[in-house]
């Protein structure tokens, strides 16, 4: 399989449920979106002591060219965000829990 870059806005919380951390990253050569979110969930286990949950808010294979953000933009215009690669919806997952 072809490996990928993907970009991950997400949410990391406490065992008391603060806000930890929040923002957009991206994760290198994974094959799968599950793959990087979950790659990315065992690095915030070991930078972050208190680590509980990862909200996933967003999840979107980056494109060759890096223009993501100009066609989110202007799909968004018309009310929806769409996967530019195969037109379909965005990966959206709730959470990823630590246990």
């Amino acid at each position: 399989m072809k490996t990928t870059t993907f970009i991950i806005h997400y949410e990391c919380y406490d065992n008391n449920g603060t806000l930890i951390k929040s923002g957009i990253t991206k994760v290198k050569n994974r094959t799968t979106k599950f793959e990087a979110q979950c790659d990315f969930e065992k690095y915030l286990k070991r930078k972050y002591t208190n680590y509980n949950r990862l909200v996933v808010n967003q999840c979107q294979e980056e494109s060759p060219f890096g223009l993501n953000d100009l066609f989110n933009q202007f799909t968004d215009i018309f009310g929806s965000s769409f996967n530019i690669k195969n037109n379909e919806k965005i990966c959206r997952i709730g959470y990823l829990n630590s246990r």
